[in-house]
């Protein structure tokens, strides 16, 4: 019995594709200046003295969301790009508040297992 040989492009069509350029844009673009955050200024250097100081380290968290956001979006759905990026900076944020015991990470990893089954029952 022969069996019909499939082609081997790609499924997506040139609209899912279009759909996939402004999260293309915004990871490149929140790279970019994270990476400029990052290399060019101080953690400690603060952003506004008075009346109270503001840090660069949530502009920093900010753009990290986006760039992950961004990113895991471009090849997974968003609610995914979601998950990854919020568990990427709560995770980072546990790290800064000090909430360095590895209860805490493996409550971080099972509170974001819960939300995605929670979320993939609903698509299903």
């Amino acid at each position: 019995m022969v069996v019909g040989i499939t082609s081997m492009r790609s499924t997506r069509s040139p609209r899912q594709l279009k759909q996939k350029i402004p999260f293309i844009f915004s990871s490149i673009i929140s790279l970019v200046l994270l990476a400029f955050l990052v290399l060019s200024l101080s953690p400690s250097q603060p952003l506004v003295e008075k009346p109270f100081t503001i840090t660069y380290l949530p502009f920093g968290l900010a753009l990290l969301f986006i760039f992950l956001f961004a990113t895991a979006s471009i090849f997974l759905r968003r609610v995914h790009g979601v998950l990854i990026a919020g568990f990427v900076t709560t995770f980072l944020l546990f790290r800064l508040f000090g909430l360095r015991h590895p209860f805490f990470v493996l409550l971080l990893i099972l509170l974001f297992v819960v939300l995605e089954l929670f979320f993939s029952s609903k698509q299903s």
